[in-house]
């Protein structure tokens, strides 16, 4: 199992926390927001234990609007440089939880799937990566 410094911690936290919130951001409304962040957790559940640990400690990072993809490509570093099977079930995880948050409030609109879109080109940009 591999051991992440806080940094990492907070920088894995963040990119999970910054691909939700770029779907909330598609999808306006703060009901919508709840939901969306309800359906998001709920997937934490299938994270492997060495990335489950970071996510049971309450510290939110802070994410500044426009900076989520660049948060959710430093998160990808770590736990590429970790090497194993993390990467692939962080991955994973974003994968679903960020599917799961725009389904939440009224099915995925064209925004929430743009937004998809652009998650999925990043995770699978990391993906390919690795490979070289």
């Amino acid at each position: 199992m591999s051991q992440y410094t806080e940094e990492e911690s907070d920088a894995i936290r963040a990119g999970l926390m910054a691909a939700v919130a770029l779907i909330s951001k598609a999808d306006s409304g703060i009901i919508a927001m709840f939901q969306e962040s309800a359906a998001a957790g709920k997937t934490l559940k299938s994270l492997p234990p060495e990335l489950k640990g970071i996510f049971s400690e309450f510290d939110l990072p802070r994410i500044h609007p426009g900076s989520e993809l660049t948060a959710l490509r430093e998160a990808l570093v770590v736990v590429d440089t970790k090497g194993g099977d993390t990467a692939q079930a962080y991955r994973e995880a974003i994968r679903e939880a960020t599917r799961a948050a725009a389904q939440a409030s009224r099915g995925t609109s064209q925004a929430e799937q743009d937004a998809l879109d652009q998650i999925e080109a990043v995770l699978s940009a990391g993906s390919l990566d690795q490979g070289r």
